[in-house]
């Protein structure tokens, strides 16, 4: 059974997106490539010719987007690669301190916990209490920092200028971008591990690589109603 929109990863997405894509364009070629023999067997060459050339410029515009999306998609790939780097490298500092920290509890253990603590935070049912649990909260961060600071890195490499050239929105999309390349403030609220202020500072370095002349002046404030209990563990 297909799996409903918000089941799909932004990889499965873009697959199911670039197959719509495609089928579209197959359903063009085909309609024109009938309205060609039809033409043919009326000889009517002005239909014929109209048909052929309306062909032509759509097969030609085709070629021009896919190599175009080759590209941008290169090119992107290059800047998401760029930032992980960042986003690994403190990843897996934080592991190390971790494992040189907690000598009572495994990997495992430290997840489980996490995983409890992740139940409640997804109904609502959390308490304080729950965040004195420092192996659950480095259970936590084991389990979720790398992906949560990669998807802000996703997110914001959206608002690219390679990725606006495609967008009907190109001159919002813009706008985001120049203040994106002007920030140098920034505030995470319910901020956890500081996941997102990596992977802002990593898409920064990624993608906008004139901003690391200003990175020893970004201003952070890191908001967490249990930010002491983050800081213990």
């Amino acid at each position: 059974m297909p799996k409903a929109n918000s089941q799909l990863s932004d990889q499965e997405k873009q697959a199911k997106k670039q197959l719509k894509a495609d089928l579209k364009h197959q359903r063009r070629v085909q309609k024109l490539e009938t309205r060609i023999q039809h033409a043919i067997s009326r000889n009517d060459p002005i239909v014929e010719q109209s048909a052929r050339d309306e062909l032509d410029e759509l097969l030609r515009n085709n070629d021009r987007l896919q190599q175009q999306m080759q590209q941008e998609k290169a090119s992107n790939n290059e800047q998401y690669d760029e930032s992980m780097l960042l986003v690994r490298d403190i990843f897996h500092r934080l592991l190390s301190a971790f494992d040189k920290k907690e000598q009572s509890f495994s990997k495992a253990e430290q997840i489980q916990r996490a995983k409890d603590l992740l139940h409640h935070m997804t109904k609502g049912t959390q308490a304080l209490t729950m965040f004195q649990d420092v192996t659950a909260l480095r259970g936590y961060t084991r389990k979720k920092f790398y992906s949560r600071a990669g998807l802000v890195v996703e997110s914001l490499g959206k608002l690219s200028p390679e990725q606006s050239s495609l967008s009907n929105k190109k001159y919002v999309i813009d706008a985001c971008w120049k203040n994106l390349e002007r920030i140098n403030r920034v505030c995470s609220i319910g901020c956890g591990p500081g996941c997102d202020a990596v992977g802002l500072l990593a898409f920064l370095k990624g993608y906008v690589p004139n901003h690391n002349a200003k990175s020893s002046s970004m201003h952070f404030i890191l908001l967490d109603y249990a930010m002491e209990e983050w800081k213990d563990a």
